[in-house]
């Protein structure tokens, strides 16, 4: 059970004891009425029902859309479990309201084996649940608790229910999905295709009711994600882009067009190759018959377009490609056009080609295999390139399209110790800052033009949400915005990588100290921008770091703060929206700098505006928060 107890802990939000502990007895027999299932409108005792099977049992202080989240996510696993196992979520409101909102839970999530209830507080008040606890959670078997976690109202956060998930999962010996093996990269690189066309479409859209529509269908997106249901967080955004254009389901056709996906069988291929294979397969799955008159049309030049009638799937095709010429490498782009009948559907996928590759791979590696400190960007950024690029050479799929030959180029060219990166070159860069030994931090950074030594600038450094990388702020976060903004005021943007850092942030200060030695950034401004984990990330290097920063925004998440003084005077921008899981965690950051005397603490809401959303409505807010602090 070490797993178990493991998980328990780490789930247990904000010191919050409630109900029986890990190890205790389950305290007894109690009657709920139940709101689904069979026998749904009657009473019944479901600690009996159960006996001593392995049971997941949750109370509820009342129906919430976190909790609602984390049922839709248990259903799976519940389908998957033996007949004797139960999931059970009991709300201790027995109120009408909580019975509606289960019975409307119980019909949108179609569910089959999880089992919502509502009980009298009297009826448990055995279980000694805590009054201040949104949610506790329960896992036993033999009626012996193998872990607990509690949450108060609003810190049920997609991290937690992803953890969740899989604890219940080890719990009632649900063993993982069954079939060929997942390719979660390439997975994560198709959602986060259709994330970025999401976006792009939702910038072109202003009509309120279509983006209510839209915004409305993404409540589940995040949590799918973080739960690793990459194709259903697919298909979410999908539905989210096709609410965006109409208020009707979208047909079988649409449907199919927009579940397809284009797999190069490798994204560098050496510069003597003449094709490339593709393979065309749906990322998830569509119930209805292939459209007979589907049609795939694939080229890299539009005097050569491959042309297939894919009648099955996976369906394979073979793309020819231009020659190289007497170039030494390019970054090429794979046309793609989906149809069936009206229903069109355009991208484009990045397929790079390198002359000599695998010799131009090995010689970058075994050149910097051989530095033992990373001491300068250059030197950093060439190792993790090396190790980039042979990686993705294997076959391996990174969440956005890279553009493989520039970046090796321009690591070749970093082998001979020259600075590289420069005030004098603008544009955006991907980068690794040394942080001593072997040790780097990845940033990606847009750099200004008109730059100029004596003359620093503004640097705002973005801190992304759990499970992102640096490319959040470049490409998704509204398409892209928080560049834009950067761009129009000439100032620095920096964005970091953390990956799920709960519990820490990515090392601003240090990175910041690095490229100032490179770029003229003015150390009296500097802004921190973070999203959801990036929110809490944010807080705490504020809290950290007093006085290093001119201004901060919280969007869409809040995080701890045990003392308020360092953020007396620093300009602090809280935001959530309406619909956002986010909502009362910045709330509760906003109360409490408020409370501990910081001055120029601000809180927004955003009506309609869910978690993915909020960067992108809060972002012009957030700048304004700056340009004030900005000012002498």
């Amino acid at each position: 059970m070490l797993p178990l107890l493991l998980v328990g802990s780490l789930l247990l939000a904000d010191d919050l004891a409630s109900g029986p502990q890990v190890g205790a007895t389950v305290p007894g027999q109690f009657d709920a009425l139940l709101v689904n299932g069979p026998d749904a409108g009657n009473e019944s005792c479901l600690y009996c029902k159960f006996g001593n099977a392995p049971v997941v049992m949750i109370f509820a202080s009342k129906p919430s859309v976190e909790l609602a989240r984390l049922v839709k996510a248990l259903e799976p696993v519940a389908s998957q479990a033996g007949a004797e196992c139960g999931i059970c979520v009991i709300a201790t409101d027995p109120g009408r309201d909580s019975r509606r909102l289960l019975g409307k839970l119980a019909d949108e999530a179609n569910l089959k084996r999880v089992v919502l209830a509502t009980v009298e507080p009297d009826r448990v008040k055995d279980y000694e649940l805590n009054s201040e606890a949104g949610a506790t959670v329960l896992l036993y078997s033999r009626r012996v608790v193998r872990a607990n976690a509690a949450f108060k109202p609003g810190s049920l956060n997609d991290a937690a229910i992803a953890k969740m998930v899989e604890a219940a999962r080890q719990h009632l010996g649900v063993a993982a999905e069954p079939g060929p093996v997942r390719d979660f990269a390439l997975e994560r690189y198709e959602l986060g295709r259709r994330l970025k066309a999401f976006e792009a479409r939702w910038e072109k859209v202003e009509d309120a009711a279509a983006r209510k529509r839209a915004a409305d269908a993404l409540v589940d997106a995040h949590a799918l994600f973080l739960t690793l249901r990459f194709p259903e967080a697919a298909r979410v955004l999908d539905r989210a882009t096709f609410a965006l254009d109409s208020d009707e389901p979208p047909g079988l056709a649409r449907q199919w067009v927009a579940s397809l996906m284009a797999v190069p069988k490798e994204r560098i291929a050496d510069g003597d190759a003449k094709e490339v294979a593709i393979s065309i397969r749906p990322l998830y799955s569509i119930a209805g018959e292939i459209p007979k008159n589907l049609e795939v049309q694939l080229w890299f030049n539009d005097k050569h377009v491959t042309k297939v009638k894919p009648d099955r799937f996976p369906f394979e095709a073979k793309v020819p490609m231009p020659p190289l010429g007497d170039a030494s490498g390019l970054d090429r782009t794979l046309y793609c056009l989906i149809e069936a009948g009206r229903v069109q559907r355009h991208y484009t996928i990045g397929v790079s080609q390198v002359k000599t590759r695998d010799a131009r791979i090995a010689a970058l590696t075994a050149a910097t295999e051989k530095w033992e400190n990373l001491d300068s960007i250059e030197r950093a950024t060439a190792r993790d390139r090396a190790v980039q690029i042979a990686s993705l050479a294997t076959g391996s799929v990174e969440e956005t399209d890279v553009p493989a030959a520039s970046l090796l180029e321009n690591a070749e060219s970093m082998l001979d110790g020259k600075p590289f990166f420069s005030p004098s070159k603008p544009g955006e860069y991907w980068m690794s800052v040394p942080r001593g030994g072997r040790i780097t931090a990845p940033v990606r950074v847009c750099v200004p033009r008109g730059l100029a030594e004596g003359k620093p600038v503004p640097v705002v450094v973005g801190l992304h949400g759990a499970g992102g990388t640096e490319n959040l702020f470049f490409e998704g976060y509204g398409a892209g915005r928080a560049i834009a903004e950067c761009r129009q005021r000439g100032w620095v943007f920096v964005a970091t990588r953390s990956g799920l850092n709960f519990t820490g942030a990515p090392p601003v200060p240090a990175i910041l100290d690095e490229l100032a030695k490179r770029y003229p950034l003015d150390a009296k401004r500097t802004f921190l921008v973070g999203h959801s984990m990036g929110a809490g990330q944010v807080a705490s290097l504020a809290g950290k770091h007093p006085g290093r920063f001119a201004a901060v925004a919280c969007l869409g998440g809040g995080g701890v703060v045990r003392d308020a003084a360092p953020f007396a005077t620093l300009r602090v921008f809280v935001a959530a929206g309406e619909k956002d899981f986010g909502l009362a965690p910045a709330k509760s950051l906003h109360k409490t700098l408020a409370s501990g005397g910081a001055k120029n603490a601000t809180f927004k809401e955003y009506p309609g505006v869910e978690h993915l959303l909020i960067v992108r409505a809060a972002l012009p807010d957030a700048f304004a928060a700056f340009d004030t602090a900005a000012k002498p």
